[in-house]
């Protein structure tokens, strides 16, 4: 037995001094900025983008292997891609040996991305094909089969703290007139650990739909709890502010990998109001309808059958009341999706609705007029058809119903 332990110490030994010897050679000979070059050619050969390191790159090997980067930029052949002010990424060196990667923190400071589609309808971020150095007797390359998340070791990846700050994403689209700008993104997170379950997750950042708009802050937190097999991930304590708005609830995400994935949602959102849609949504006119409202939904998308459910759908405020529900299906299989919906709409004063809609009502001056409304309807259709089987409408003294078909 002592033999064994003699050897067993005289290896971890040797395993510290060759550690140790690896830790000087870093510290002192080894270079990371000798191979930017090399770095820069490999990005190039299997993107077609050109890399720029213009800040040095640092090493660190105790008690951490950490790796940090100054300015970094990615150029598409048309023009800038992407630019990182400073990342920094630490790892505990002790469980690579095992197969598991426990990353201690993660910062990105300042990045900052621009996607552009061209009028041409070419998006630069398109990656072409890896351009590999020709050599004699090099065989074709072959496309690798897909690889199923649960083949992935992602239950051995931890993150002990990630952050993103000031970070910017634009979208261009020329060929449709479309923007879209990301700003002063910030995103942070912790204890993210795979094999483990829900790890918090929040951030900010503003919204605009053109170059000189009015920035829209937007916020939210959530517990993520990831999914490998289908890939998915359930939100929990979801929390989104936009403007004056919030909406809380529950998002539960499948089948991520696939064209349309699965998603199922419990929604429910309180001084929702047009008027501070307007920048949103590029409408002038909705600048005047201050008319705040609470609102509470469960939705339910099943990409693979190609159905979508609204249901429980409440929408109220002090001078209107709405229930309905919507079902769509074969959204997907076929060029002609079926819809159906059921609608109930109650207001104890028409007047007072169309004064916070922003509709001038003083015309009618009778009293007896414009008092409460009650509408009710049930609607079907598909392309090119729209039917209301079922309708009734109650409103002051008089009372329709009836059935309606649009060809």
């Amino acid at each position: 037995m002592s033999s064994v332990v003699k050897i067993v110490a005289a290896v971890a030994v040797a395993v510290a001094l060759l550690l140790g010897i690896a830790a000087i050679y870093l510290f002192t000979i080894f270079d990371p900025n000798d191979f930017k070059d090399e770095i820069r050619q490999l990005v190039h050969e299997q993107t077609g983008l050109d890399l720029g390191i213009e800040g040095d790159l640092s090493l660190s090997v105790f008690p951490w292997l950490g790796v940090s980067a100054g300015r970094i930029t990615l150029d598409a052949p048309d023009g800038a891609l992407g630019s990182l002010e400073e990342a920094r990424i630490y790892a505990k060196t002790g469980p690579l040996f095992s197969g598991k990667l426990e990353v201690r923190g993660v910062s990105l400071k300042r990045l900052k991305l621009k996607l552009t589609v061209a009028e041409n309808g070419q998006p630069n971020w398109a990656i072409g094909q890896a351009v590999a150095p020709s050599q004699p007797g090099t065989p074709s390359s072959t496309v690798a089969e897909p690889v199923s998340p649960a083949a992935l070791p992602l239950a051995a990846f931890t993150v002990g703290e990630l952050s993103i700050e000031d970070a910017q994403i634009i979208y261009q689209d020329l060929q449709q007139g479309t923007y879209h700008q990301l700003g002063d993104i910030a995103l942070t997170t912790r204890d993210v650990d795979l094999a483990v379950g829900s790890f918090p997750l929040s951030g900010a950042f503003t919204y605009q739909n053109s170059p000189t708009g009015t920035p829209i802050p937007v916020s939210f937190s959530t517990r993520v709890t990831p999914r490998m097999e289908p890939l998915g991930a359930l939100l929990d304590e979801l929390l989104v502010k936009v403007a004056n708005a919030e909406l809380g609830g529950t998002i539960t995400a499948t089948h991520l990998l696939d064209d349309l994935p699965g998603i199922s949602a419990q929604l429910q959102g309180t001084n929702l109001n047009p008027s501070d849609w307007s920048e949103l949504l590029d409408s002038p006119d909705l600048a005047a309808v201050d008319f705040p409202f609470a609102l509470s939904l469960e939705l339910n998308l099943d990409g693979a059958a190609g159905s979508l459910t609204i249901s429980a759908l409440e929408l109220a405020n002090e001078t209107l009341k709405v229930s309905a529900s919507l079902s769509v299906t074969q959204f997907m299989q076929t060029a002609t999706p079926r819809f159906s919906a059921t609608l109930r709409a109650e207001a104890d004063s028409t007047r007072q609705l169309l004064t916070r809609l922003g509709i001038d009502a003083a015309a009618i001056e009778d009293p007896a007029l414009l008092g409460a409304l009650t509408l009710q309807a049930q609607i079907k259709g598909e392309s090119g058809y729209i039917a209301i089987p079922e309708l009734a409408l109650q409103f002051d003294d008089m009372t329709l119903q009836g059935s309606l078909e649009i060809k």
